[in-house]
C-alpha cells in the first residue's frame, strides 16, 4: 500500500530506472531466486536472502559484495552485529548484508505467577522450574500450561539449546545434535 510511502522513489529518481518489487512468502521467493540465479541470465539484481538460506551452495550463485561495498561503503558497518555479518561471509567474501533481525522474546503472564505464588524467573533454569509449578488445572477445570513453545520449527529448539550454551550446527559447521547442551534442550522439551 501507500501508507508508508514509496520506499523506492528516491532511488528511482536518482538513477532514472524503475524497480520491480516482487513480494512472495519466503519459500516461493527463495525458490524463484535460486532458480533464476542458476540461469545464464536473470532479471534479479537485488534480493533478500534469509540467513538460514545463506549457504556456500547458494552463495556460489551470487556475486560477492566486497567490491561494491569498497566502492560505496556501508554507512555505519559498526552498527551491524559482527556475528550477523560473519554469517553472510563465505570463503572470505561477503554475499549479503543483514538489514534486520528477528529476536525470540520471552513473555509471561504475571497474574498466573501471582496466582501460584511463583517468583519471576531470573535464569533459564528458573524458567523451567517455574513452568513445572505453573502447569496445573484450575478448580473450574481449565488447564494452565506453564510453558508454551511453538515447537513446529527448529529455531524454537535452537533457542532452547542456546539457553544451555549449545547449538545445532556450530560456527565452524560441526554438528552439535549429540552435544550435552542440545540433548539437554530436547530432554527439557520432552
Amino acid at each position: 500500500g501507500d501508507k508508508g510511502g514509496d520506499a523506492t522513489a528516491e532511488w528511482t529518481r536518482r538513477h532514472g530506472i524503475g524497480i520491480e518489487w516482487i513480494t512472495l512468502d519466503t519459500g516461493p521467493l527463495h525458490e524463484r531466486l535460486f532458480r533464476e540465479s542458476s540461469l545464464s541470465s536473470t532479471s534479479v539484481d537485488l534480493a533478500f536472502l534469509l540467513n538460514t538460506r545463506a549457504t556456500p551452495n547458494v552463495t556460489n550463485l551470487l556475486e560477492p559484495l566486497d567490491g561494491l561495498m569498497k566502492a560505496d561503503a556501508l554507512e555505519d558497518p559498526a552498527d551491524i552485529f559482527p556475528g550477523l555479518l560473519a554469517a553472510m561471509r563465505f570463503g572470505g567474501k561477503t554475499y549479503a548484508v543483514p538489514h534486520r533481525h528477528a529476536t525470540t522474546g520471552f513473555h509471561y503472564n504475571e497474574a498466573i505467577f501471582k496466582e501460584k505464588g511463583v517468583p519471576i524467573p531470573r535464569t533459564f533454569e528458573d524458567v523451567i522450574e517455574a513452568a513445572k509449578k505453573l502447569t496445573f488445572t484450575r478448580a473450574d477445570g481449565s488447564q494452565v500450561f506453564g510453558f508454551l513453545i511453538e515447537g513446529d520449527n527448529y529455531p524454537n529448539v535452537i533457542d532452547m539449546a542456546r539457553a544451555y550454551d549449545g547449538d545445532f550446527i556450530t560456527g565452524d559447521y560441526k554438528l552439535g545434535v549429540n552435544e550435552p547442551a542440545m540433548l539437554r534442550a530436547v530432554q527439557t522439551l520432552r
